[in-house]
């Protein structure tokens, strides 16, 4: 390409993936390059995550150099030379995007595009690039799945490459195949919903309200529908079907239509021919609002005489467990010692990467709807989706796109009702993407708490009671805080056994943002809660952390904290020895030893976290089809449920080749289609490597066993069972059933099976008792648990008030690793997230409203500030996981803030008991060097 002037008379002219480009006009100039490239040019490898110039997935290379694209406005680019990571990563991946692929980097895979062409232009020309040289390439990226720590590793060809094969009795399972979506996540050509096109679609904004709480008087919206473009202004009056939604309850607004309960309800839709037309056309809506006086604390909400704020009453939720054996009679006997402290855990955003978007597409042809979106549940989706269009079930199908994370976010409807009331209503194709500071706004956030509690044991550090009284805000709608709060509840006993309990927690009714699911589901404010509690308790009676825990840990046989039988939790013990082993206690004696100034010191907590819905949840089921078509010669698994990073769908191919007996590239996953696969549940409570693996686990099993039946029944005559190897058919020794008979299964359906083979299997999980049960023999909370250590060593000054982490080792049991390097990604991914929560992320929300500086002002960690992990592997099989695995997908989030601010304990003599640690009242900071990272 000769080179170009960039200035011309009348504008400018760059390149982007060597297409010459001539601008002029002072609108057309404005733009920025991220809205040129997505919008005009319809590139869809640059990712839209922030538009504020903060997470880097908008990166693209500009004359050579990293730049994120939505902070260049195209006055600046004449004479540029660009190049997308499309561009980048073809024909073939790039160096980087080859390694990242390798070596099962790649998670949600939504940051990606902008990570790989940051790596190959910082990094262009040098040849061993160094962990800092390849930290300071992320320093304008932020990764929510990854951790950062598998990037690096990958960058400079360390840790395990998928093609790894472990030392396993099986053939698939406990390998680390690659998986079959991270090169399109690379380059960018994965599907996400804002990628999707089609033509004369129409966009979606939303007004959402003015207040945090008011009346609503009046609404006109006469100027708006004269508006330029606008081709649907809709209010509650001209909603078809239900007026609220909610996945436990219906009450949220659709659009609000008397009153508004936070700055994030709906009150009028726009659908415009473009988004800017849409928006404009919102702002000549004329709302008439009353204020009223909002609450914007739990505290607040539940005192007397405060504002009632719902017909319902401000208390959301409640839970209350009891044993049958008084708690206060171990305050009483003089033989036990108590300790008791308050704690206080802040709200925090979800932050995955990509926000929220769908697109709604009208059938004129059999009136349907089909929606697609990234989704946690379809299924569910599907069904509230049609209540609030009026329309059967039947007459909405979903389609899951690839999925820029979810945490537990993405299990709320957001987008969806409105792009799908749009298309219904316009009948015509309807996108709604809500920007970042849209999607802050309307999403779910995790629970704060504040917890007063007490704990006793006695003399000998054998466990008495334990007495909690919690409450969290939950913000104006239910969402799930029933079902977190209980869960909340049932896990502040933590993986101990205790003689009674008492717990009291209020989920209540404010005006500030809805709090719902993320990842840990209100175990992760129980456990920082309760193993801060023991380390205090173990300091009253003399003991070390240690043998207060070795002593109390719960082991099969004994008995859990409500009563339940353990069972299969060995893992917790082994995880535990392996973190003290990793730890080198003798070390940090002589480093004190040695330095006045600086102190170091370990902090250790245990966890538990269930998996699947259990108690207090509806039965927990799985389906899934399975099928296999003449000529493809694979067998075809159709799954409604979601992956949103943790590599679920290569967890399924490794699940249904070990157990047919094929090789990997004989399995095809069919994913996310509602009119294809029944429904999976949601991808949450770490359910779906056990629920969906068994479902396709006993699916192929039965799918074998009716093939061979079929073979049997037509060429066997009475020789005896036909049995099958892979796709080998093996007839009796006495079989005389000629040359016609097939030799594969291949040929058999090739041959006589000409609309191909298929069947539905669905998977039913083992029991469990409802929480009213609690205490009574036989009481089984959760069909299963996963265990896990961590340990925390980190060294403190207090003389600046600083402090940094040496190392964190996370021991995890996961029963059997199906994929060792996407279960070390998940661990180390966890971890870090747990640990942005334990030091600096917090949701600043004044008068309703988040910051203004989205992202920017949540305390994300970047690649700079992550310490050394080390994951750890336990495997103790559970009897019913699919080749004994269990879920891990929350639990390595769970542990981090209480070994944290035990470490720190031990190191300063002071209580950490408020979240995140940057703000605490000791005036002690979290700073991560790269020396030590």
């Amino acid at each position: 390409m000769s080179e170009i002037s960039g200035e011309t008379e009348n504008g400018i002219i760059f390149t982007i993936n060597d297409m010459k480009y001539s601008l002029s006009g002072e609108a057309q100039l404005e733009e920025t390059l991220l809205n040129f490239i997505r919008e005009r040019l319809k590139f869809k490898d640059v990712k839209c995550g922030c538009e504020k110039g903060f997470c880097g997935s908008c990166a693209v290379i500009v004359n050579g150099a990293s730049r994120k694209s939505c902070a260049l406005k195209l006055k600046n680019l004449g004479g540029a030379v660009i190049k997308t990571p499309s561009y980048i990563n073809s024909p073939a991946l790039s160096k980087y995007g080859e390694l990242m692929r390798r070596h099962g980097a790649v998670q949600c895979g939504f940051c990606f595009p902008g990570i790989t062409s940051s790596l190959e232009s910082k990094l262009a020309g040098v040849e061993n690039p160094s962990e800092k040289e390849v930290i300071d390439s992320l320093s304008g990226h932020v990764c929510r799945c990854t951790g950062y720590i598998p990037i690096i590793e990958a960058a400079q060809e360390r840790g395990i490459a998928q093609n790894h094969k472990a030392s396993r009795d099986f053939s698939c399972v406990g390998n680390s195949p690659v998986r079959e979506e991270s090169g399109a996540k690379i380059s960018g050509s994965a599907v996400y919903a804002d990628d999707i096109e089609f033509e004369n679609m129409l966009h979606v904004y939303v007004l959402r309200s003015e207040h945090a709480r008011a009346k609503i008087l009046a609404i006109d919206t006469a100027e708006a529908e004269k508006a330029p473009g606008a081709a649907l202004v809709l209010t509650h009056k001209g909603l078809p079907g239900a007026a609220k939604f909610g996945i436990l309850k219906h009450d949220q607004p659709v659009l609000c239509s008397d009153r508004v309960s936070f700055r994030g309800d709906a009150v009028a839709l726009v659908a415009a021919e473009t988004i800017k037309q849409a928006r404009d056309a919102a702002k000549l809506i004329k709302v008439n609002y009353e204020p009223l006086e909002p609450v914007f604390s739990a505290e607040e909400s539940l005192r007397e005489g405060a504002p009632v704020l719902s017909e319902d009453g401000n208390i959301i939720c409640q839970i209350n467990l009891r044993s049958k054996e008084d708690v206060s009679k171990f305050r009483e006997d003089k033989g036990f010692v108590f300790a008791e402290g308050a704690f206080a855990m802040q709200a925090i955003e979800h932050a995955y990467m990509e926000p929220e978007c769908s697109v709604a597409n009208y059938d004129a042809g059999s009136c349907a709807i089909r929606l697609y979106a990234g989704s946690q549940n379809i299924h569910s989706e599907k069904e509230e989706i049609a209540h609030i269009l009026g329309v059967p079930a039947e007459k909405v199908e979903i389609q899951l796109t690839a999925t820029g994370g979810g945490f537990g976010g993405k299990e709320d409807l957001t987008t969806q009702p409105y792009s799908a009331l749009a298309a219904l209503l316009t009948k015509r194709p309807c996108k709604y993407r809500m920007s970042r500071d849209e999607s802050i706004l309307c999403s779910t956030k995790k629970h704060p708490f504040d917890i007063r509690i007490s704990i006793s044991a006695d003399k000998n550090g054998l466990f008495g009671g334990i007495s909690v009284k919690a409450v969290s805000d939950a913000g104006p709608y239910a969402s799930l805080s029933q079902i977190v709060l209980t869960r909340f509840a049932t896990h502040i006993l933590g993986p101990y056994t205790w003689r009674s309990y008492d717990v009291s927690v209020t989920g209540a009714r404010t005006n500030n943002l809805i709090a719902g699911a993320m990842r840990g589901f209100g175990v992760n404010q129980a456990c920082y809660a309760v193993e801060s509690m023991i380390d205090r308790l173990a300091a009253k009676l003399g003991l070390t952390p240690v043998e207060i825990r070795r002593g109390n840990m719960i082991e099969d046989g004994k008995i859990m904290g409500l009563g339940e039988l353990a069972q299969n939790s060995a893992g917790l013990g082994r995880s535990f020895e392996a973190v003290l082993a990793e730890i080198d206690f003798g070390g940090i004696e002589r480093f004190n030893s040695e330095n006045v100034k600086v102190k170091r010191s370990a902090g250790i907590a245990l966890a538990y976290k269930n998996m699947g819905l259990g108690n207090n949840s509806p039965r927990d089921v799985c389906s899934v089809r399975i099928a296999a078509v003449p000529g493809k010669n694979k067998i075809i698994v159709y799954t409604a449920a979601s992956d949103i990073g943790q590599g679920l769908y290569n967890i399924l191919r490794q699940i249904a080749a070990e157990t047919a007996g094929l090789g990997i590239d004989s399995i095809e996953i069919s994913w996310g289609d509602t009119a294809a696969a029944p429904s999976a549940g949601v991808t949450s409570a770490s359910r779906q490597t056990f629920m969906s693996g068994n479902a396709v686990l006993k699916a192929v099993k039965e799918f074998y066993g009716m093939l061979a039946a079929k073979i049997a029944s037509q060429f066997n005559a009475d020789a005896g069972p036909v049995k099958l190897k892979g796709d080998k058919i093996i007839y009796p020794d006495d079989f005389t059933g000629g040359a016609a008979a097939p030799a594969t299964i291949w040929d058999y359906i090739g041959r006589f099976e000409k609309s191909g083979i298929e069947l539905i299997y669905k998977f039913d999980a083992p029991a469990t008792s409802e929480l009213t049960k609690a205490g009574a023999e036989g009481f089984k909370s959760h069909f299963g648990y996963s265990y896990a250590a961590h340990g925390v060593i980190v060294e403190a000054c207090p003389e600046t008030k600083k402090f940094k982490i040496i190392k964190i080792v996370a021991a995890h049991d996961a029963g059997r690793a199906l994929n060792p390097v996407s279960l070390e990604g998940q661990i180390i991914g966890g971890v870090v997230m747990g640990l942005g929560y334990a030091v600096s992320e917090n949701l600043k929300v004044e008068n309703g409203m988040p910051d203004e500086r989205g992202l920017a002002a949540m305390g994300l960690l970047k690649a700079k500030d992550v310490p050394p992990i080390v994951p750890i592997i336990i495997e103790c099989p559970h009897p019913e996981g699919p080749y004994g695995a269990r879920g891990i997908g929350e639990i390595s989030t769970v542990p981090v803030a209480a070994a944290l601010c035990n470490a720190l304990r031990h190191a300063t003599g002071l209580d950490f008991d408020t979240l995140p640690i940057n703000l605490n009242k000791h005036g002690y900071k979290y700073e991560q060097t790269q020396e030590n990272s």
